[in-house]
């Protein structure tokens, strides 16, 4: 607390100066002693609060708010876009579906020659088969040519019936039979799958 007249520091409670004789306001005077108590009472951490909040007044301590769960909620589909969803996801599956019949006739178009290159190389590969060089490892690369061929087209008589004297010679029985069958629904008339399913036929085993 210091002097209005001449800026001198008082003692606490000083009713006049003592360097001035001004007399203290009474209103410095019981300020200057409720400063002391306060101080004297409390320790120096409430005393810089008691400080920041006469610095500052009109302001207080803000109230303590629990932090609340936010709720994310999930995007929906509106109707809208659900109906052209599943149009779509219908168009694709006809479209895969007759892709599938349809193939077959691409295919023989689109990957004739190459079935036929493929077919070719199988034969050229049992050709030049004798028993010393007659491994797992080249079986499995005739059997690998002729199944791409058939893939590639699968109307191709041709890469069938080579497919179906391979497999019969190697002893899957179950494939040959498989491939005489399909070449019968593409030619029924077929000498070569006639003759290889009455060789399949139960009846004609020893």
């Amino acid at each position: 607390m210091f002097c209005r007249k001449c800026g001198n520091e008082l003692v606490e409670g000083a009713a006049f100066c003592p360097k001035c004789g001004a007399p203290v306001p009474r209103e410095d005077a019981r300020h200057g002693v409720e400063n002391a108590g306060l101080t004297e009472a409390s320790g120096p951490q409430e005393s810089a609060a008691a400080g920041a909040q006469q610095a500052t007044p009109g302001t207080g301590a803000l109230p303590r708010v629990a932090p609340s769960r936010v709720k994310v909620s999930r995007p929906r589909l509106s109707p809208r876009a659900l109906r052209t969803l599943l149009v779509v996801a219908a168009c694709v599956l006809v479209l895969g579906i007759a892709g599938s019949f349809a193939y077959p006739y691409i295919g023989s178009l689109l990957f004739g020659k190459a079935a036929a290159t493929h077919v070719q190389t199988a034969v050229e590969q049992s050709a030049a088969l004798t028993p010393a060089t007659t491994t797992a490892a080249s079986l499995s690369s005739i059997q690998k040519e002729l199944t791409t061929a058939v893939r590639l087209n699968p109307r191709s008589t041709q890469a069938r019936e080579a497919l179906a004297a391979f497999s019969a010679s190697t002893g899957n029985l179950k494939s040959a039979d498989a491939q005489v069958t399909a070449i019968l629904k593409l030619d029924p008339a077929n000498e070569y799958a006639l003759l290889m399913k009455d060789l399949l036929a139960p009846e004609s085993a020893p």
